[in-house]
C-alpha cells in the first residue's frame, strides 16, 4: 500500500502542492488527470524519489546489520 498525506511541494517561494492526499491499495493502476499545471508531474517526482529514498535506505540498513 502507498499511503500519501499532507504533501507539500515548492519550486523557491511557489507553492505547487497543497496538502495531496493518496492512498493506493496493492494491485490497484492509477492514473493521475488534469490540465497542464495542476501538479501532475510533480506529484509523481516527489512520491517516486520518496519510496526510492525510502528503499535505499532499507537496502543500507539490512547492508549495515549483515556487514
Amino acid at each position: 500500500m502507498l499511503e500519501v498525506r499532507d504533501l507539500h511541494a515548492f519550486y523557491g517561494k511557489s507553492h505547487i502542492l497543497h496538502g495531496v492526499h493518496l492512498s493506493i491499495r496493492q494491485g490497484e493502476i492509477v492514473s493521475l488527470l488534469g490540465r497542464n499545471g495542476v501538479g501532475r508531474s510533480t506529484t509523481t517526482a516527489v512520491v517516486s524519489a520518496s519510496v526510492l529514498i525510502l528503499f535505499l535506505d532499507a537496502v543500507l540498513a539490512k547492508v549495515l546489520l549483515t556487514s
